[in-house]
């Protein structure tokens, strides 16, 4: 039987991913503080956005939280489906990124994502 946990929620958000995966987002940042703004006070509320938005630093938040909110550029891949991104700063990270991180609290993500062809 899973233990119930006690919820936390990190809020990633890439307004500039870097060259090659978007144009700048601009509505990022305040997407972020209104999330804050209405995340139950017994949730705790951690963010990660511009130098800090990284695929590393996101596959070691989603380890460390239950709930997550992306707000980025994303870009599916037809052809190679593990190759689906979300723009991340440096490098993007990917559905395959995703599956192979070790992440048995996770309960629930919310995609606010800006699709790039």
């Amino acid at each position: 039987m899973k233990m119930r946990v006690v919820p936390t929620f990190v809020a990633i958000g890439q307004s500039q991913p870097g060259a090659g995966q978007g144009a700048v987002l601009a509505t990022v940042d305040s997407e972020l503080e209104l999330l804050h703004k209405l995340v139950p006070f017994n949730v705790r509320f951690t963010d990660l956005s511009g130098d800090e938005a990284t695929q590393a630093n996101s596959l070691k938040a989603l380890r460390c939280n239950t709930w997550v909110h992306l707000a980025c550029h994303g870009k599916q891949d037809r052809d190679q489906p593990s190759n689906s991104r979300f723009a991340m700063r440096g490098k993007p990270l990917t559905l395959l990124d995703l599956m192979e991180n070790n992440a048995p609290q996770a309960e629930f993500a919310f995609l606010s994502v800006s699709y790039c062809r």
